[in-house]
């Protein structure tokens, strides 16, 4: 299961920089640097991966968040759940 998050986590990694890299060549900006929604969106993204490698298997994450991380997801998407 380790080999399969940290390979999800460099995917992930290389698709946000590829992005990154356009939005900088098409518009001439940084989106990340000050955005909160980029700082936020890492954060929950960080909190989600600690919460799948809590429980030792592939599930949904709801059960294992945290409080800091739920707190950040109930703010940045008005709701404390991924799924219902």
């Amino acid at each position: 299961m380790d080999d399969l998050i940290a390979a999800t986590d460099q995917y992930n990694l290389e698709l946000s920089q590829h992005c990154a890299s356009l939005v900088n060549m098409r518009f001439g900006i940084d989106y990340a640097q000050g955005n909160r929604s980029a700082v936020t969106q890492l954060a929950i993204t960080q909190g989600f991966r600690r919460a799948i490698l809590a429980a030792g298997t592939i599930q949904r994450v709801d059960s294992y968040l945290d409080k800091e991380t739920r707190a950040l997801l109930a703010d940045f998407s008005m709701s404390d759940r991924v799924h219902k």
